[in-house]
C-alpha cells in the first residue's frame, strides 16, 4: 500500500474522530463547570474517549511524517534477501545443502507416522467401536455390607 493510499484511508477515519474530539472537549468544559455530576467512571470514559479520538484524529499527520514513501514493499524485499543470506549461512555452517536432502526422507516418514497417529485418535470408526463396547451399566459395590 502506497503512502498516499494509506493517508487517504487514515483521513477517512480521522474526520469523524476529529468531530468526536471536538464534541468531547466541549462537553468536558461543561462537565468541569458543574463538578457535582462527575463520577470516576465518567472521568474514565472521557479520558479513554479523548485519547482514542485524539490518536485517530492525528493519525494522518503521524503517517505523513513517519511512513516511508515507498511503503514497506522495499523493506520486505530487503528482509527476504536477509532471510536468504541467513539460510545460506545456516547451510554453510551445517555443511553442504546436499547432506540435508539425504535426511529429509527420514524426517518426512516420521512426520507421516505422527500424523497418522493423531488421525487415529479421532477416527470415528474407532470411537464407535469403543462406544459399542460400553454396555452402559455401572457396577457399584456397597462397602457398608
Amino acid at each position: 500500500m502506497s503512502k498516499k493510499q494509506l493517508l487517504i484511508l487514515a483521513l477517512v477515519a480521522s474526520i469523524p474522530a476529529a468531530g468526536l474530539l471536538l464534541k468531547m472537549l466541549l462537553s468536558l468544559l461543561h462537565l468541569l463547570s458543574d463538578q457535582s455530576s462527575a463520577s470516576v467512571v465518567l472521568w474514565l470514559v472521557y479520558v479513554v474517549c479523548l485519547l482514542g479520538s485524539a490518536f485517530i484524529a492525528f493519525l494522518p499527520l503521524l503517517l505523513w511524517l513517519y511512513y516511508p514513501a515507498e511503503g514497506f514493499a522495499a523493506t520486505a524485499a530487503t528482509g527476504n534477501s536477509l532471510q536468504n543470506s541467513a539460510t545460506g549461512i545456516d547451510q554453510m555452517a551445517s555443511g553442504t545443502g546436499e547432506d540435508d536432502d539425504v535426511y529429509e526422507d527420514d524426517d518426512s516418514a516420521e512426520e507421516d507416522d505422527a500424523a497418522d497417529e493423531g488421525e487415529a485418535l479421532f477416527d470415528e470408526d474407532a470411537m464407535d467401536e469403543d462406544f459399542d463396547e460400553l454396555e452402559g451399566g455401572f457396577d457399584i459395590e456397597d462397602d457398608d455390607k
